[in-house]
């Protein structure tokens, strides 16, 4: 019977992922994108019950992959770090390079909203509030939206949470059999000198 090498099944897995995810930036789409997002939400899911119902020996993988990918998707997509850490991080300043240089997309541009910021005060006299008179009001452009983003870009960035899953569960499991070495007696120095 026919047999293949463990590594060059590795290999052909992991090229045909990198060419899925080469198709799926060139030819984003908000279908790709919903497609995309459920199956990883989907997957964290499927995650957590594996957390939870797999043995204690077996929860290192799938925890360390949960954590790992649900914190890159936070601080490149959350509410407040959009904003403030994602455009700031490398694989966004990638992917813009991608969208831009080599597909040749516009990023959208952010549209600003004019938001008053003292609409009522108090006059610390009393208890009573008063308003400001009509030329004293302030005001400050805000975002109108939370993001400007293309498809594209937000493709990229859940296909690099698949990326922080692999990297965080094959850690986690590394640690922990680190740790059960050291805790059966053995030096990690004294097997890595072998």
């Amino acid at each position: 019977m026919w047999q293949i090498d463990r590594r060059l099944l590795y290999v052909a897995i992991a090229v045909g992922l990198v060419a899925i995810a080469v198709l799926s930036i060139t030819y984003a789409n908000d279908w790709v994108l919903s497609g995309l997002a459920t199956l990883s939400i989907g997957c964290w899911l499927t995650g957590v019950l594996w957390t939870v119902y797999a043995p204690p020996k077996d929860r290192a993988f799938p925890l360390g992959a949960l954590a790992a990918s649900f914190i890159y998707v936070l601080l490149a997509c959350g509410p407040w770090f959009q904003s403030n850490v994602g455009p700031w991080l490398l694989t966004t300043r990638a992917l813009v390079t991608i969208d831009t240089h080599l597909l040749g997309r516009e990023q959208p541009q952010v549209a600003y909203q004019e938001v008053p910021l003292s609409t009522i005060y108090s006059n610390n006299l009393s208890n009573t509030l008063s308003f400001p008179p009509n030329n004293l009001w302030t005001t400050a452009r805000m975002p109108a939206s939370a993001s400007a983003v293309t498809p594209s870009v937000a493709i990229g960035h859940w296909l690099f949470a698949w990326c922080a899953a692999a990297i965080g569960g094959f850690a986690a499991r590394w640690m922990v059999r680190r740790q059960q070495r050291t805790s059966s007696g053995g030096s990690p120095f004294a097997e890595a000198a072998r």
